[in-house]
C-alpha cells in the first residue's frame, strides 16, 4: 500500500506526511507513527495500524483491524472515556488491507512497566467496571460478536485437541474440557459489552490516565472474563483489591451472589483459550505452575 497516498486522498484531513516511523506490530496489525500537517497548518501524529481486510481463518477471539475500525466508529465513539480517538479508516482493496488512523499518544507508558502497578490495576478495574455498566444498557451494533455457546464449544474443543498430548500425565484435562463444556455457557452469559483482551499491554498511562487500546476482541460477553484478563498473573491481595474495586463500581447497590462463581469461570475459560491459541509445539510445554493453577480453578468451579 502506498500509505502515504491513502492517507491523503481518505478524508482525514491531511495535507501532506512529514515523517513516518515503525512501530513493534499489536497482534497481527503493522503500525506506523505518522507526522502529517493538516489543512489548517497544525502538525498532528497519527498512530496508523493495518492488518488483513477479512477476519482470520482460523478461530480467534481477535476479530481483525476491519472489526475494530467498526468498534472505535460504531460504539467507541458513544462512549468516548480514555480511548484513543480515531481519526478514520480507509481501505487498499489491491491487497485486501484496511488502515485505521489513530491518535497517537506520545510518551504514553505501557501498565506493565510501572514499577508500582497497584495503583494503575485498581484504576483499571474500577474503568472497565463502569464501561461495563454502561455496557449493560448501551446500544449493541448488530456486528458485534458474542459468545455465545458455539464460540465457548469451539475453543474448549479446541483447548482439548491442543492438549491431547498431556491427557496421559493430567487425567483431569479432558474431564475438565468435558465439563466446561456444559457448564461454562451458562455461567458466562453474555451481558455486557467487553474489551476482550483487558491485559496490562493493552492499557497504556498517558498524562496520568489509563487509555484502553486495541480493541479487535471487542464482545457482547460476560465481564467477568476482562477482570480475569487484568488481573492474571497477579497475587491474591492486589487480585483482592481490583476485585473490590471492580464490584463497587458496577454493582454499587450490592455484589450478586454469583458473582465469585462466574469470576473463576472466567479465569478457567481464559486458561483454555491459552491452551487452544498455542501452536502443537508449544501447547505439549505449558509451564507446570499453569497447569497447577487451572487445576486449582477446575477444582474450586467444581465446589462451587
Amino acid at each position: 500500500m502506498d500509505l502515504d497516498k491513502e492517507m491523503l486522498s481518505a478524508g482525514l484531513g491531511v495535507a501532506a506526511i512529514l515523517q513516518r516511523r515503525a512501530l513493534p506490530a499489536l497482534s497481527s496489525a503493522d503500525c506506523e507513527v505518522v507526522a502529517c500537517r493538516l489543512a489548517d497548518g497544525s502538525v498532528r501524529q497519527l498512530l496508523c495500524k493495518s492488518g488483513p481486510l477479512g477476519e482470520a481463518d482460523q478461530p480467534s477471539h481477535r476479530f481483525g483491524v476491519a472489526y475494530e475500525a467498526q468498534v472505535y466508529d460504531q460504539l467507541l465513539r458513544t462512549w468516548k472515556i480514555d480511548v484513543p480517538r480515531l481519526h478514520g479508516a480507509f481501505v487498499d482493496e489491491t491487497n485486501q488491507t484496511v488502515v485505521l488512523a489513530l491518535d497517537y499518544l506520545a510518551d504514553a507508558a505501557s501498565l506493565h512497566q510501572l514499577p508500582d502497578p497497584k495503583a494503575g490495576l485498581m484504576a483499571a478495574a474500577e474503568w472497565i467496571a463502569r464501561f461495563h455498566l454502561w455496557g449493560e444498557t448501551a446500544g449493541v451494533p448488530t456486528f458485534l460478536h458474542r459468545y455465545d455457546t458455539d464460540f465457548y464449544r469451539k475453543w474448549i474443543e479446541r483447548a482439548g485437541h491442543m492438549t491431547r498430548g498431556l491427557h496421559e500425565r493430567y487425567p483431569w484435562l479432558p474431564e475438565l474440557c468435558e465439563r466446561c463444556q456444559r457448564r461454562l455457557p451458562a455461567l458466562l452469559p453474555p451481558t455486557t459489552i467487553i474489551h476482550g483482551e483487558y491485559q496490562v499491554d493493552n492499557l497504556l498511562v498517558w498524562k496520568g490516565r489509563n487509555v484502553s487500546i486495541d480493541w479487535e476482541s471487542a464482545a457482547l460477553a460476560a465481564g467477568e472474563i476482562d477482570l480475569a484478563s487484568l488481573t492474571w498473573g497477579y497475587g491474591d491481595d492486589l487480585v483482592s483489591l481490583c476485585e473490590q474495586e471492580y464490584c463497587l463500581a458496577r454493582w454499587p447497590g450490592g455484589t450478586p451472589d454469583d458473582f465469585t462463581l462466574r469470576l473463576t469461570a472466567a479465569r478457567v475459560f481464559l486458561h483454555l483459550r491459552w491452551l487452544a491459541d498455542s501452536d502443537e509445539a508449544d501447547a505439549s510445554q505449558p509451564s507446570t505452575s499453569d497447569l497447577d493453577d487451572l487445576q486449582r480453578l477446575a477444582e474450586r468451579l467444581k465446589d462451587l
